[in-house]
């Protein structure tokens, strides 16, 4: 489904990413793991337009979107969350996610109906008609998948979705990734909290220092030694 090939990022004499070829299939939960920056963000950026690499390509469906921008990416049927949530503060929390609904052509009547659609559909706790300055950081981290998931995208890329979420919270935030990708969508998420990624992940690609350390089942992963080294710990 998504390919990048020995994707590069250099910012001056720092390599963010150092040529990165991963391979996501299509239905799958993939993890994307590694310490503090090792790259994940960056080629987060890259997939979806937000950098331009200075190397390398990203293949979507066989069709080359290195250089588009990113609102032409999420045309393509790629979407994403960003590490910190980023609501139209005065805006509702439905005319939040209706910007996202727009983007696929739709007049406002039928995106404000996707709208709140897709807020049921990620069980968002909350008067749909609050301002989203007032929200706090549970229902901000489902209005920012709302966001994205307004935009039907068939792959989803979610960047820290459960951080700064209590384990209640955390637990139900699962719940609904787990349902997302039960309804067609493949998923890359971007987690340091272990026990989501290894629960829900398919398949976990660590990165260490811009680069691809190692691409494993969650169980191979948690057994790697080079792995438990430089991340996960004794």
């Amino acid at each position: 489904m998504l390919k990048t090939d020995n994707l590069t990022k250099r910012f001056g004499s720092v390599v963010a990413a150092d040529n990165v070829s991963i391979e996501i299939p299509e239905g799958e939960i993939t993890g994307l793991i590694g310490p503090n920056g090792a790259g994940k963000t960056t080629l987060f950026n890259l997939i979806t337009g937000f950098y331009t690499p200075s190397n390398g390509t990203v293949t979507y469906n066989g069709e080359d979107i290195t250089d588009l921008a990113p609102h032409n990416i999420s045309k393509k049927g790629i979407s994403r969350t960003f590490q910190v949530p980023k609501p139209l503060s005065q805006l509702s929390v439905t005319e939040n996610v209706v910007v996202g609904a727009l983007g696929k052509g739709r007049g406002r009547q039928a995106a404000m109906e996707k709208a709140n659609e897709t807020l049921d559909r990620v069980n968002f706790q909350g008067d749909y008609s609050m301002a989203a300055s007032s929200l706090n950081v549970g229902q901000l981290k489902r209005l920012e998948i709302a966001k994205a998931v307004a935009t039907d995208p068939d792959l989803l890329m979610l960047d820290e979705a459960v951080a700064g979420l209590n384990p209640d919270e955390r637990s139900k935030l699962v719940d609904v990734i787990q349902k997302l990708n039960d309804q067609g969508i493949t998923i890359l998420m971007v987690e340091h909290v272990m026990e989501v990624v290894m629960s829900l992940s398919n398949r976990v690609i660590v990165l260490h220092e811009g680069q691809v350390l190692t691409e494993e089942s969650p169980e191979e992963v948690q057994d790697d030694d080079q792995v438990i080294e430089i991340y996960l710990g004794t």
